[in-house]
């Protein structure tokens, strides 16, 4: 995806962003990704609510750290998810092999 507003970052971050339903929510989320990347210069950060929970609010999107990782692998080799801290959610970083 091409960046058409100009605008250069060497990180870009989402935080709970992601996190209500939309309509075709996994397409949404790979276009945003794909956005995010055209931005940075260096990389991404972007958190979900996980798919790992006790139970989920209908209006929530929750998505599995699998299929995260699927979606940035699209993108680039060099992805991260760090699913070990104490909340129903994890984060995915993103780099650019420069």
């Amino acid at each position: 995806m091409q960046n058409p507003s100009g605008i250069r970052a060497d990180y870009v971050l989402s935080s709970g962003a992601l996190s209500f339903k939309v309509q075709s929510h996994e397409d949404y989320v790979q276009k945003m990704l794909e956005a995010m990347m055209s931005i940075s210069t260096r990389g991404v950060a972007v958190n979900f609510l996980s798919s790992y929970v006790d139970y989920e609010f209908e209006k929530n999107f929750h998505l599995s750290p699998e299929k995260a990782f699927t979606m940035g692998c699209r993108l680039t080799r060099y992805v991260a998810i760090r699913h070990d801290y104490p909340l129903y959610e994890f984060t995915m970083y993103l780099y650019h092999n420069s």
